[in-house]
């Protein structure tokens, strides 16, 4: 992403829905706009020749603008721009996002969040088992229930625990 706004401002995002090979809908939110100015979006598509430019209306929310009817074809790389403009039609700003489809959805240009919440989870899972399993050699079980019954239901859920967390972390797919 590359950005000709103002030094400080927070750039647009743009979201591609439903992100895989088909008619898609394009939602930009631009943190903070003006009344009356208006958002286009320029798409050039990259592995073959092809541009096409869209007027962007305003959505539901504030600072939300929408697209319909995007047709956008399995392996296929794009450059797109969002070109922000003021009411006297001027620009103001655009910044610059590049991605492609591939027969799934988004291949490239995807934004992910900084840690997969899945490997989150899974060493939540991992890290609880093992804490519980050593809790239950060292004599401790479940409160208000038979000792016996506590400790084996503690193993138990301990070992599910650890075993779902190696699961997730080493043989799931990742973002």
């Amino acid at each position: 992403m590359a950005s000709s706004l103002t030094p400080g401002s927070t750039p647009p995002t743009l979201e591609l829905a439903p992100g895989r090979p088909g008619p898609t809908q394009f939602t930009v939110t631009v943190p903070a706009i003006t009344h009356g100015a208006t958002v286009e979006l320029q798409l050039q598509r990259l592995d073959e020749a092809g541009t096409s430019q869209l007027q962007l209306r305003p959505g539901a929310a504030p600072g939300t603008f929408e697209a319909d009817g995007g047709l956008l074809p399995a392996n296929s790389s794009w450059d797109s721009s969002v070109v922000l403009h003021d009411t006297a039609g001027t620009e103001i700003g655009r910044t610059r996002y590049a991605f492609a489809l591939d027969a799934t959805g988004i291949s490239e240009g995807r934004a992910t969040p900084p840690i997969d919440p899945a490997i989150v989870i899974a060493m939540v899972l991992l890290i609880g088992g093992i804490v519980a399993i050593a809790f239950a050699a060292g004599g401790g079980g479940l409160p208000r229930v038979d000792r016996a019954a506590g400790r084996v239901a503690l193993v138990g859920g301990s070992v599910v625990s650890a075993f779902l967390g190696v699961i997730i972390l080493f043989g799931g797919p990742r973002l």
